[in-house]
């Protein structure tokens, strides 16, 4: 029996406190993930990666994943918000909406992965 005073001890109870907060960032990760996959990942990663296929190469790999999600955010808010504010025109014009209601659809929901959905996923640790 241990007193708790040990290094191992203090160094177990660490651990688990590490490895719960993994556990709930790599949950919220996948939720989001399966949320968006049809609709912003899979048509990306073809996009970016042609020929391959998307389920196998990221589904449940999760350094992929958060890659993915770090280059989304950078990628919306580099070059002095360029990206962000032509979004932001694109999904204000009523008549983009009508026409090309699918495009503008993506576009939303790359907007709510990186203004909600992925910073949420942060707070989760």
């Amino acid at each position: 029996m241990t007193n708790g005073s040990s290094i191992t001890e203090k160094v177990r109870r660490g651990l688990c406190v590490g490895l719960e907060l993994w556990h709930s960032y790599k949950i919220a990760s996948k939720l989001v993930l399966r949320a968006f996959t049809m609709t912003v990942f899979a048509p990306l990663y073809h996009k970016i990666c042609p020929g391959n296929w998307y389920f196998t190469s990221v589904e449940n790999k999760m350094v992929k994943v958060h890659h993915t999600f770090t280059c989304l955010r950078l990628a919306y808010d580099a070059d002095d918000g360029r990206i962000r504010k032509e979004m932001k025109r694109i999904l204000k014009d009523e008549e983009f909406r009508t026409h090309h209601f699918h495009q503008w659809r993506v576009l939303k929901n790359i907007k709510d992965l990186v203004k909600f959905f992925i910073p949420a996923v942060g707070v989760v640790v």
